[in-house]
């Protein structure tokens, strides 16, 4: 009768790792769905950075130093040379 009870105990101290195990492996199942799901979000954003990389080496290549500098100034900045007109644009 006392092998009956000590047997019991094993089977739910058996079953309660089993669970604990489980629910374990639910949680890390979850994180690992969230790690994917964020590389997959930085892959594409290492792509789309690659691709305007690309885009603005293509603009500048046919540009000297000194011009593509002019033309940033330009466009960033609002700047303009000595002499040249300044125009502004409804809007701005």
């Amino acid at each position: 009768m006392r092998l009956r009870g000590v047997r019991t105990v094993i089977r739910l101290l058996l079953l309660i790792v089993m669970v604990y195990a489980f629910l374990m492996l639910l949680s890390v199942r979850g994180r690992l769905t969230a790690a994917r799901a964020e590389l997959e979000g930085t892959r594409k954003r290492a792509e789309m950075l690659q691709q305007q990389n690309q885009e603005l080496r293509s603009s500048i290549d046919g540009e000297s130093v000194e011009e593509t500098m002019e033309r940033l100034a330009r466009e960033r900045l609002g700047l303009v040379r000595p002499g040249d007109e300044e125009t502004y644009r409804a809007g701005d």
